[in-house]
């Protein structure tokens, strides 16, 4: 799978890129939604998009309105290091979202949930 990477913390971003493309998908990574976004729309090609709900810039939730207004489908899943208080709206539009809690393996699994 072609996976984008949109995460600010730096150690969490090396993380699931290395375990990520152990598993064999090609990941690229950005440290925020704005980069993330400019990279999808010049290669809508992806399988997958994974990005952080807070982040500078551009956050999670106003990268995936901006993939939506663009008409792709690409599936996005969302992860944040806090709680999933958000609007039911906003979580919508991700095919899940997860806490950065528990293992690697752990949130790897609930990526492709």
């Amino acid at each position: 799978m072609k996976i984008i990477i949109a995460e600010d913390d730096e150690l969490i971003r090396l993380v699931f890129y290395l375990k990520l493309t152990k598993l064999g998908h090609e990941v690229m990574t950005f440290c925020n939604g704005s980069e993330a976004f400019r990279f999808i729309i010049s290669n809508p090609e992806l399988d997958l998009i994974l990005t952080d709900i807070m982040m500078p810039y551009m956050d999670g939730i106003e990268l995936a309105r901006a993939i939506k207004r663009t008409g792709s489908e690409v599936p996005i899943v969302a992860m944040t290091g806090g709680s999933l208080n958000y609007r039911p709206e906003d979580l919508s539009l991700f095919q899940n979202a997860f806490q950065k809690e528990g293992t690697v393996e752990q949130m790897i699994e609930q990526i492709f949930a």
